[in-house]
């Protein structure tokens, strides 16, 4: 029973995010979460009493939120947060935006469970030009930062799409 519920979540936020990308007026603006407008890494070596209480201490990243606000507000773009995030934290995760001074709600806050969903949804569904912010990056935490070369070379390669990558990130943060 909990597959078959995993399931249909799955689902559903492929839906959500495809109903985002249809029904825009506005150019697509796609956003990762951890390690892009979130400070993520330093708090998975630590002790919380719960999943939400770590993601709710997170320090957001001023440089990118910032250059985000002036550059796409939300109303020139449509903001979709697309992060790789246990579902359990969704409302907690849109606690956090909203607390940063995000936009954020039930309908532009998905979550998939590897990156390399994120580059599917993309490639398949976004046929219009987009900005996409994702560090594309994991272990942090170990000392040792490593990169999802296939996703990043994928989104490399889709001509409509203009991509803020780690450095990008790490130089809009310093």
């Amino acid at each position: 029973m909990k597959y078959f519920f995993k399931f249909l979540y799955v689902k559903f936020q492929h839906f959500i995010f495809i109903c985002n990308i249809k029904i825009s007026k506005k150019p697509i603006l796609i956003l990762d979460i951890d390690n892009t407008i979130a400070d993520t890494w330093p708090t998975l070596n630590n002790k919380y009493k719960s999943e939400q209480d770590r993601v709710i201490s997170i320090k957001p990243l001023i440089g990118t939120i910032n250059y985000l606000k002036s550059k796409y507000s939300t109303d020139k773009y449509q903001w979709i947060y697309l992060s790789r995030r246990n579902y359990n934290i969704q409302l907690t995760t849109i606690k956090w935006l909203k607390k940063n001074g995000l936009f954020a709600n039930v309908f532009n806050v998905i979550f998939v469970q590897k990156p390399v969903e994120k580059i599917y949804l993309i490639n398949k569904y976004v046929l219009q030009p987009f900005v996409y912010f994702d560090d594309l990056s994991y272990n942090h935490e170990n000392g040792e930062v490593k990169f999802y070369v296939t996703e990043i070379s994928s989104v490399n390669s889709n001509i409509l799409a203009k991509y803020y990558d780690y450095s990008h990130i790490i130089n809009l943060n310093k």
